[in-house]
């Protein structure tokens, strides 16, 4: 049984935007704000970062990723309402909360047109392994930090989820959730200038006593060469990503809702380039 059958049944309706905090269902994500103006196909922004890793310590923007606040997060207190195109500062963008049926993730740098990630003077594009269906980005980090705080612990298990993922975990030799299929430059490189042909949605690193990243730029695999550094703001083979921690201990608090330990941003051990980057959906 997937953890989408899993959950099936524990997600209930909610009477006001966001919800979900510890314990209990896992409540619909319902706006606080009007988002019916919000274009949502086509490529779309999902979010921003200004540079490294170190400097993007403040949560609020990043929908709060890393504390209890995470899965209550919204368009007010994330200020997304206001974020839809480039230069519209760092942080999560309307389209995090709303865009659907994502085949396709892009890392741009924001010199170029968001209608063509391709004319961005730097930039990787990956296609998905499947589908995000009916879920948003948010939706499946969510879900998947509700499933990880009330199911059984399973850090440290390298039996489990072995396979190329979208919607849920994704591990070892075979753990990515979509594969490079285009990029342009010569910067958006991990500290030993390899290409990053793979990104994470939620990807467990098995090597030593396990990390975990979620919406991850990367290069190599799961299973071997990253050793326990993929956690922290300086990540093995990485360029970039969303959160990350230690998953040695306990799923239970070791879940983006919980804590971290990584950033958004650019892993801080890469010279290449420290500049912008945009996070992109189709």
């Amino acid at each position: 049984m997937s953890i989408v059958q899993t959950l099936a049944g524990s997600i209930v309706s909610s009477g006001s935007g966001g919800g979900g905090g510890g314990g209990g269902s896992l409540t619909t994500f319902v706006p606080d704000v009007d988002t019916s103006g919000i274009v949502t196909s086509g490529w779309q922004i999902l979010m921003a970062t200004n540079g490294s890793k170190s400097g993007e310590s403040t949560s609020d923007p990043f929908a709060r990723i890393g504390t209890t606040g995470f899965r209550g997060a919204n368009f007010q207190s994330s200020g997304a309402i206001s974020r839809t195109a480039f230069g519209a500062g760092r942080g999560v963008y309307a389209n995090f909360f709303l865009k659907t049926g994502i085949t396709k993730i892009a890392l741009v740098d924001g010199s170029g047109t968001l209608s063509d990630p391709a004319s961005n003077t730097n930039y990787l594009i990956y296609d998905l392994v499947s589908s995000t269906g009916s879920e948003t980005i948010y939706d499946i980090i969510r879900r998947l930090d509700y499933y990880m705080e009330t199911s059984p612990t399973f850090n440290g298990n390298d039996s489990l989820y072995g396979s190329p993922a979208v919607t849920g975990f994704t591990a070892g030799t075979n753990g990515y959730s979509g594969l490079l299929t285009s990029n342009g430059g010569t910067v958006f490189r991990d500290s030993n200038s390899n290409i990053l042909d793979k990104f994470a949605v939620m990807g467990i690193n098995r090597d030593s006593d396990n990390d975990i990243q979620a919406l991850c730029s990367y290069s190599g695999n799961l299973l071997s060469g990253k050793g326990d550094n993929w956690r922290g703001n300086t990540l093995a083979e990485t360029f970039w990503s969303y959160w990350g921690t230690d998953f040695h201990s306990n799923s239970q608090e070791q879940r983006p809702g919980y804590q971290r330990q990584t950033y958004p941003g650019i892993s801080d051990d890469v010279t290449s380039y420290t500049g912008p980057v945009y996070l992109l959906a189709f």
